[in-house]
C-alpha cells in the first residue's frame, strides 16, 4: 500500500467492515496516521464495550501508525490487560513491535532502523536482460530514481577460500549522512555468504579502519557454493515517500528491494538481531535481494531466492547479517 493517507478519512468504516481481513496488508491503513486521528482508536481499545477481538485488532492497527507514544500506550495496554493469550507475552507483543521498525532495549521501546533511507542504484547494464519485462529490474520506478553523484564499490572478494570466501558487499568511503554510525569515516561491510546461506547469523567486529573480522571460526561449508558478487559501482537515491515501505508479497520480484536504512522488508517474522559483545539489539543498516550476478555470471542467492539483512551496534562496531526466504 502506497499511499495509506488517502483512506486516512474512512478508517473508522474500514474497521467496522473489515475489508481484506484475512490478507497481511489487513493494517496497513493506519499507517502515518496522524496523532489527532488516533484518539478514536486508542478509546476504542480500551472501552469495556469492544470485544477481545477487535481490541487484538485494535493494537495492530496502533502500531502501524510508527507514533511512539501511540505505540508505548498500545503495548502497555496489551502487556497489562493480558490482551493476547501466550505464556511468553512480552516477547510476543516485541515480535509485533519488531515488525513495525520498533524494539525493547533496557526497557524502553526503541526505533532500531535508520532515520534515513536510500535505494541502491545500479548501472543499466549490471543485471540479466533474459528475464520476462515485467522482472527485468529497469521498469518499476524503484529502479530509476535519481540517484547521487556519490558512487561506491560493490561486490568482490575480501579474502578468497574455496571453501567459504569472504565477499565483499559494500564500501562507504564515506559515512552516509543519516546513518546511526559514529567515530568511523569509513565502513566496509562483507560477510561469509556461504556460512549465511548454511548456519544463519554472523558477525564482524570491524577496526578503527572500518574493516570487518569475523566474530569466531570461520566455518567450512559443504553444501553451499555460492560465488561473490560481481564488482561493480552503486549510487544512492533518496527513497520517495511512496516506496518508505515495501512489501515482500507485492514486490514479487519487480519492485527494487536493494536499500540503505529504512525498515526491512521482512519475508517471514522481524529478527532483529542481538549484538554478542553488547547484547543489545542491534540497528538495522541494510538489506540486498536475490539475483545478484556473481564474479561467473551466474547468480547469487541468499537461502532459496531471498533477502540478506546487514545490521550495526555503534557501541561496540559489530555489524552482523542474517537471511531470510520462502
Amino acid at each position: 500500500m502506497q499511499f495509506p493517507e488517502l483512506l486516512h478519512n474512512y478508517l473508522e468504516l474500514i474497521f467496522d467492515l473489515k475489508p481484506n481481513e484475512s490478507t497481511y496488508f489487513a493494517d496497513y491503513p493506519w499507517r502515518n496516521l496522524v496523532s489527532d486521528r488516533i484518539q478514536i482508536f486508542k478509546e476504542k481499545l480500551i472501552s469495556s464495550e469492544t470485544n477481545i477481538t477487535d481490541k487484538q485488532k485494535l493494537f495492530r492497527c496502533l502500531l502501524e501508525t510508527r507514533n511512539l507514544e501511540t505505540i508505548n500506550f498500545a503495548y502497555d495496554y496489551a502487556l497489562t490487560n493480558k490482551l493476547f493469550d501466550n505464556e511468553n507475552l512480552e516477547e510476543y507483543l516485541v515480535a509485533y513491535l519488531e515488525l513495525v521498525g520498533f524494539t525493547k532495549r533496557n526497557d524502553n521501546i526503541e526505533n532500531y532502523c535508520q532515520s534515513i533511507a536510500r535505494h541502491f542504484i545500479f548501472n543499466n547494464n549490471y543485471f540479466s536482460d533474459d528475464r520476462p519485462i515485467h522482472t527485468n529490474k529497469k521498469q518499476h520506478p524503484t529502479w530509476n530514481l535519481e540517484a547521487d553523484e556519490t558512487k561506491y564499490k560493490f561486490g568482490g572478494i575480501l579474502q578468497n577460500d574455496d571453501k567459504n570466501p569472504f565477499i565483499h558487499l559494500v564500501t562507504f568511503d564515506e559515512i552516509p549522512s543519516g546513518l546511526k554510525i559514529s567515530g568511523l569515516s569509513s565502513l566496509i561491510l562483507g560477510m561469509h555468504i556461504r556460512e549465511l546461506n548454511e548456519c544463519g547469523a554472523i558477525f564482524y567486529q570491524h577496526d578503527n579502519f572500518g574493516k570487518p573480522s569475523k566474530i569466531g571460526e570461520t566455518k567450512e561449508i559443504a553444501i553451499y557454493s555460492d560465488l561473490p558478487i560481481k564488482e561493480t559501482e552503486i549510487c544512492l537515491a533518496e527513497t520517495p515517500s511512496r516506496w518508505t515501505f515495501q512489501s515482500w508479497g507485492s514486490s514479487n520480484s519487480r519492485e527494487n528491494l536493494f536499500r540503505l536504512g529504512g525498515e526491512p522488508t521482512w519475508i517471514q517474522s522481524a529478527e532483529v538481531l542481538v549484538c554478542p559483545i553488547s547484547n543489545e539489539k542491534m540497528d538495522f543498516l541494510l538489506q540486498l535481494d536475490t539475483d545478484l550476478p556473481d564474479m561467473e555470471n551466474g547468480e547469487v542467492y541468499f537461502g532459496s531466492g531471498g533477502i540478506c539483512y546487514a545490521f550495526w551496534c555503534d557501541k561496540t562496531k559489530v555489524s552482523g547479517y542474517i537471511m531470510q526466504c520462502t
